[in-house]
């Protein structure tokens, strides 16, 4: 696992402090630490996405001698301030979809991946409507491979989908419509999980799929007896 360098925390830190001052300020001046605290989630919610806008990360992927200081200043962001709101479990689930949409994440109607840990970049992650996320599914569209390479990569979830509690679903993972997940799978990179299919196991292969059936098992031939 990579280590972020000084630089992006030292500039996160900063950016925090400098917004929770004025957040602090402008609480004082309305006689409301409530709106303080709003105003403070707010400001750092635009200050992420702004960073996302102007400065994407890039879905080819890093390497260890790729400038990453954009990158690990949104990831500090991620991890230590809006990870720790979202895994506190504290947040009723219409507030955490709210939350999940304002950090960039497309949801559809009736889909909240509540008690679920969605990985960073959020905006890669994109669910249709009527999705059901397992408790403790985990969803991530970066994963650091062999060589210290960062790959990232969008997950792409189609409607009707149902991921099993305890499941992964790695980068570059397209589930189309009415796809299923078992608990407890882990679907690898770059994974294609067709319209209705069920894929369990570890790793994850197909089960069934959109017409009921299973997979044929592979037979080998047989082989010829020798007499001489």
């Amino acid at each position: 696992m990579r280590v972020v360098p000084s630089l992006p925390k030292l500039i996160f830190f900063f950016i925090v402090g400098i917004t929770a001052f004025a957040s602090y300020l402008f609480g004082s001046l309305l006689g409301s630490l409530a709106l303080g605290i709003i105003f403070f989630l707010i400001i750092n919610v635009i200050i992420h996405r702004v960073l996302g806008l102007f400065m994407p990360p890039r879905e080819a992927g890093y390497t260890d001698q790729d400038n990453l200081l954009a990158y690990d200043i949104q990831s500090m962001y991620d991890i230590l301030f809006f990870e720790m709101i979202l895994h506190t479990y504290l947040l009723p689930y219409p507030l955490e979809r709210l939350f999940d949409k304002m950090m960039g994440m497309k949801l559809g109607a009736n889909s909240y991946p509540a008690n679920s840990y969605l990985s960073t970049p959020y905006h890669f992650i994109s669910a249709g409507e009527n999705v059901i996320f397992g408790a403790g599914a985990a969803v991530s569209p970066h994963t650091y491979e062999s060589g210290g390479k960062l790959t990232i990569k969008p997950i792409k979830i189609g409607n009707n989908v149902t991921i099993g509690m305890n499941s992964v679903i790695m980068h570059g993972v397209t589930i189309e419509d009415g796809g299923i997940v078992a608990a407890g799978a882990i679907v690898t990179k770059d994974t294609h999980i067709k319209s209705g299919e069920v894929w369990a196991g570890i790793p994850a292969k197909m089960i069934r799929d959109s017409k009921g059936s299973k997979p044929k098992a592979k037979t080998k031939p047989k082989s010829r007896k020798k007499y001489f």
